[in-house]
């Protein structure tokens, strides 16, 4: 112990010494440099996010971007969502503050789904410039702005020859091992999805393969796991806070003992807050009733090797995105109508709170009270699918968690990217 104190005592005497050099070394030039970056007229502005980040740092020199949102004139909330033809919808929230706080709107940018990176960064940029208009336009750099339209303007009406529809093909293969393991694994999926303001149509096909290979002490173990699933999904907006839908498919899995099952669930959705406002806040309420027919690999430990199955569910789901931060919390319940004590209740949270000047606190967690286990093989599980974990065993409950903190102090301002090393 003795030992490790002078090692830390002789590491931070030679990091204040590194330091003090560092600062000397640096020629008044350099120094100015730096300095000039920060303008006093320019705005402080607070990112709150890391899509583009250290690209917008680069590209934009007349802001000064803080890291504390309590010192800024603007904080930028950006969240995304996946528009029908699988781009990306980018919601851009501007909250004056001190006095712009007068100043609060959205603007979106939409990228499509073949754009490259470098395009998509390249869009969003110009769109997060045209949002700070209204706010440079209060401040002595407005005379340095120039705004100009760069294309002459075309009147016609759009037609699009796949009628919103989009195609996703993927075809995925992974290989791993050493002296005493392989493992082989291979998944493919196929998604034809027609999504517009009024109706949202999904169709999905999956395939997935996993074999794994154990040789030690003259034992060889191969386990293999293998599933299969189709599904079809409907949507209807049918109000400003109502939707309606459902979905029914069919599946296969080795993990959860079931060689095939079959489903059909028709559901309903109540927004407490209108669904155009899903970027900063959305309270739903969804109930699905679900009935199944499912036929097993082994018999079941109810004696059963097919069966047919109705259930209810019920989810209430909130999510907001503030200049606090960002929060969502879950609380979903269901059961088997044959049998009521035959049921399952999952609770979740998660967030990510700025408490005070440089101080954040995130963490999420889940927790799932399990009695609806219902397809386990009566034999239970070999030694081996225990280990490997490819078969589903018995359990009451499940949970999982995550916490954090952290706190940032010193120079409140981030103009400054260094990529190197």
């Amino acid at each position: 112990m003795k030992s490790f104190n002078i090692f830390l005592f002789i590491l931070l005497l030679f990091t204040i010494i590194v330091g003090q050099e560092i600062n000397m070394i640096e020629s008044p030039d350099e120094m100015e440099e730096d300095t000039t970056v920060i303008s006093q007229y320019s705005l402080k502005v607070y990112y709150d996010s890391w899509y583009f980040c250290d690209y917008i740092k680069e590209e934009i020199d007349f802001l000064n971007f803080v890291r504390d949102r309590k010192q800024a004139d603007i904080q930028i909330i950006i969240t995304t969502f996946p528009t029908g033809s699988d781009g990306i919808e980018y919601s851009i929230q501007y909250v004056g503050q001190g006095k712009y706080e007068d100043i609060c709107y959205k603007i979106k940018y939409y990228s499509l789904n073949t754009d490259s990176y470098d395009e998509r960064r390249q869009g969003f940029l110009d769109t997060f410039k045209m949002g700070l208009m209204p706010f440079l336009a209060e401040t002595p750099m407005a005379e340095y702005i120039q705004i100009d339209y760069t294309q002459e303007s075309v009147s016609e009406h759009i037609v699009d020859p796949w009628n919103y529809w989009v195609f996703i093909v993927s075809l995925n293969g992974n290989f791993s091992g050493n002296s005493t393991y392989r493992n082989y694994g291979i998944s493919s999926s196929i998604r034809a999805q027609r999504i517009t303001e009024m109706h949202k149509l999904i169709f999905y096909l999956g395939l997935n393969y996993d074999e794994q290979l154990y040789d030690y002490a003259d034992i060889t173990t191969i386990s293999i796991s293998r599933g299969q699933s189709f599904s079809v999904y409907y949507a209807y907006s049918m109000a400003e806070h109502w939707s309606i839908g459902g979905k029914t498919g069919a599946f296969s899995n080795t993990y959860n003992n079931v060689k095939l099952g079959i489903y059909l669930s028709p559901a309903i959705e109540f927004n407490v807050f209108p669904y155009e406002e899903y970027n900063t806040k959305s309270l739903t309420c969804y109930y699905s009733f679900n009935a199944k027919h499912n036929d097993y690999y082994e018999e079941t430990i109810y004696f059963k090797n097919s069966e047919y199955l109705f259930e209810n569910r019920l989810t209430l789901n909130f999510r907001t995105t503030q200049q606090w931060g960002n929060m969502y919390m879950y609380l979903s319940g269901s059961h088997y109508l044959h049998d009521i004590l035959m049921n399952r209740l999952s609770i979740g949270v998660g967030f990510s709170l700025n408490l005070i000047e440089g101080l954040s606190l995130n963490g999420h967690g889940n927790y799932s009270f399990i009695h609806n286990q219902i397809s386990l093989p009566r034999s239970g599980a070999t030694e081996e699918e225990v280990y490997l974990r490819i078969r589903e065993l018995k359990t009451t409950y499940r949970f999982n968690s995550y916490f954090g903190i952290s706190y940032t102090f010193g120079s409140i301002y981030t103009n400054i990217v260094n990529p190197r090393l």
